[in-house]
């Protein structure tokens, strides 16, 4: 009959998850290898409060009610029990209800305010509408491209949007900047893309 597994607190001086073994020295080389550390960068504890999540992993949420602290997935704001959010102020400046802050989750992340959850989501949907244009706007110009793929580029300090694609007849990538009469090509392609796409 096999051991039952542990929990375990690995940590590095920034960061700290669980990890489940038999014993310590199982658990303090998985963490240190989850850690991207060697065995001396790590330290390893017992943390009998969490065996009953065997084999892992351990929720966020019961990580936060014993005390562990996140950083919002939206603003960066450190969520943890005791974090006073008496100063916070909104992005027009104003003072935030301090009542509004606390644990909430989405899959693997955490947000300290149903506030900043909102706004990400709205990011989420303006970027997806973005990706949807460039698409659009890429199809429109370049009909036969294939595997479209949206993205920001700067230039001369300012973000604007492109795409990279394949064209039939091309061995590489091609870049386009919306709206440019330009396009980017590789040097292997530029012969090819002359005699089709001129």
């Amino acid at each position: 009959m096999s051991e039952p597994l542990k929990a375990y607190t690995v940590s590095d001086d920034e960061h700290g998850h669980v990890v489940f073994a038999v014993s310590n020295a199982p658990a303090r080389r998985a963490g240190a290898s989850e850690l991207g550390a060697d065995w001396e960068g790590v330290t390893c504890v017992r943390s009998p409060q969490f065996d009953g999540y065997a084999p892992g992993p351990v929720p966020q949420r019961a990580l936060y009610e014993f005390g562990w602290w996140f950083e919002c997935g939206h603003c960066g704001h450190r969520v943890e029990r005791d974090e006073p959010h008496e100063d916070r102020l909104d992005a027009d400046g104003h003072p935030m209800d301090p009542a509004g802050f606390g644990f909430f989750e989405r899959g693997r992340r955490v947000f300290c305010s149903l506030a900043c959850m909102a706004q990400e989501d709205a990011q989420a949907r303006a970027e997806a509408a973005h990706k949807a244009a460039v698409i659009d706007a890429v199809a429109v110009r370049w009909p036969m491209a294939q595997s479209i793929h949206p993205c920001r580029i700067y230039v001369r300090g300012d973000t604007v949007p492109a795409a990279y694609f394949h064209l039939p007849g091309l061995l590489g990538t091609v870049r386009w900047e919306l709206g440019d009469a330009e396009v980017f090509v590789e040097q292997r392609d530029v012969d090819a893309f002359r005699r089709l796409y001129r």
